[in-house]
């Protein structure tokens, strides 16, 4: 599976599928990078990722509720 760089959305996509067609059990192998905080706006994206809570259900993109599959 490839997924996006940054907030795995893609991952969290595809496990709310399978969950939703009957999956009992999701795996997911995530391959990190390092992310160099002075390049860009790296540092700000960082911080505010250190804020956030992890919820399965929330949309990464839009920071609320996931829409229906």
């Amino acid at each position: 599976m490839e997924d996006t760089w940054a907030r795995g959305g893609h991952a969290q996509s595809a496990a709310l599928a399978l969950r939703k067609a009957g999956a009992d059990r999701i795996s997911v192998l995530v391959v990190a990078r390092w992310i160099n905080e002075d390049f860009a706006d790296n540092r700000r994206f960082v911080n505010d990722l250190a804020d956030r809570d992890f919820d399965p259900l929330i949309c990464p993109w839009t920071g609320a509720v996931c829409p229906d599959i």
